[in-house]
């Protein structure tokens, strides 16, 4: 069965028939399943202990590097003095060279600049729907095709009907991202870490921009490879640039970002500064603030850099090389508005503890879906008795809510004994007060 409409969408539907599966089919079933929950239960252990221990060492790192930092003046000249000591600077970016994109023409001074290209294509969704009918099980899938901008190329060789739904097989243009190789804040250079966390992207306004090639066409902040961006064919591709970090005093499009960065002073390079409980405190804010200020949360970063050369073309010609991951536990919160160091510390707090909530509560479900994940053989064994079946599915629910229950916070208590036992020890015993208040005074009662 299949249907069109008028707008550039068609459709059809198939029905796939199965007959129903066996016990041992679905028992076996219920073991994979059941292999898949001892996963997701140490899964949960481990994010449940580990978040403990992050949430500890965020207060400390916090307080260790407040009471470090060394606040500078962006117009003073390095001070060796300040070597191997955290600092704080606020001051606008600079970068020696625009950013430049020679097949558009597109110049800015950023100190990134991003292309993003879309195409427009064919795309194929599903929706399917189960049912019985005379005692065999059937499935109905409709597909649905309709013609969207894709940023990446959709195969239409996978669709359930590639007869007049072809895509082409490759962008004519590729997306990419450019970085300025060299970016200074002050006297100083920002690390690749530092720059990484550059990434306030706007979309670059294409108005006022000339356009010299016949065979392209503005609109909308795009540059479309077609006579008539409103009517688009398959095929077609649409080119837009946004860019982060402007670093050009008076050029266009905009006045240079101001920004506060808490580091280590290396020489003249701003550095990760390594606290004693093992952090790296690497910070950039967009916007300025006090050293007092800019004391945000901490929280596990992961930079991932994706480097080209900039200002030559064969940088927008080529897919930006993968570089090696490294991570690290880093502060890095943005605040838009003015606040006391106070206030700060006083949201800081806030944030790691809602994040610390958040985390348990993961780790919680994760642990909930693995037991129910792990008991659902017992419901498999009865699901042929329906009064059985429902009354073991409602068990299984609820003792996986009361074993998971206990068992994360049974884990969270362990996290606290490793990491602070002194703290763990003294909870562990304001909650067996209680129950010691008790036999004493049964103890008492029994001599009288």
């Amino acid at each position: 069965m299949s249907s069109s409409g008028e707008d550039g969408r068609d459709q059809h539907t198939r029905v796939h028939t199965r007959s129903s599966p066996g016990f041992l089919e679905r028992l076996g079933e219920t073991m994979g399943g059941m292999l898949l929950g001892l996963a997701l239960f140490f899964i949960s252990f481990y994010l449940l202990f580990t978040n403990e221990g992050r949430a500890i060492r965020t207060a400390t790192s916090l307080d260790e590097g407040l009471a470090q930092v060394i606040a500078l003046h962006p117009d003073i000249t390095i001070d060796p003095q300040n070597n191997e000591h955290l600092v704080h600077l606020s001051a606008p970016l600079r970068t020696a060279q625009p950013l430049y994109d020679p097949n558009y023409m597109v110049t800015v001074h950023a100190v990134k600049l991003k292309r993003h290209v879309e195409m427009y294509q064919w795309v194929e969704h599903q929706e399917s729907r189960d049912y019985t009918e005379n005692g065999e099980t059937k499935t109905e899938t409709t597909y649905t095709y309709n013609t969207e901008w894709k940023p990446e190329v959709v195969n239409s060789r996978n669709f359930d009907l590639e007869i007049g739904h072809v895509n082409p097989s490759a962008m004519a243009v590729e997306s990419v991202t450019v970085e300025a190789p060299e970016v200074w804040v002050g006297h100083f250079s920002l690390s690749k870490g530092l720059i990484d966390q550059i990434n306030n992207f706007q979309t670059l306004s294409l108005s006022a921009l000339p356009v010299t090639d016949p065979f392209l066409t503005v609109y909308e902040d795009y540059f479309y490879h077609t006579a008539n961006p409103q009517r688009p064919e398959v095929g077609d591709v649409r080119v837009s640039f946004s860019y982060a970090g402007l670093s050009g005093e008076g050029s266009f499009p905009g006045q240079a970002q101001k920004v506060s960065v808490v580091a280590m002073q290396k020489e003249s390079r701003l550095m990760p500064f390594k606290t004693k409980s093992g952090d790296a405190l690497e910070i950039l804010y967009l916007e300025e603030l006090t050293a007092g200020l800019v004391y945000g949360g901490l929280c596990n970063r992961v930079y991932v850099s994706r480097y080209v050369p900039f200002f030559s073309d064969s940088a927008f010609s080529q897919r930006p090389p993968r570089l090696p991951r490294s991570c690290c536990d880093a502060l890095e919160i943005l605040y838009l508005e003015e606040l006391t160091a106070g206030e700060v510390f006083a949201r800081e707090h806030q944030f790691n503890m809602t994040r610390t909530w958040a985390m348990r509560l993961l780790g919680w479900l994760l642990m909930f879906i693995a037991i129910n994940m792990t008991m659902h053989i017992f419901y498999t064994l009865v699901d042929w008795v329906p009064v059985l079946r429902e009354l073991v599915l409602m068990g299984v629910k609820l003792f996986a809510v009361c074993v998971s229950f206990s068992l994360s916070l049974l884990i969270i208590s362990v996290g606290w004994l490793f990491y602070r036992p002194l703290v763990a020890a003294l909870l562990t015993a304001l909650a067996l007060l209680p129950i010691i208040i008790a036999h004493i005074r049964r103890a008492e009662k029994k001599h009288q």
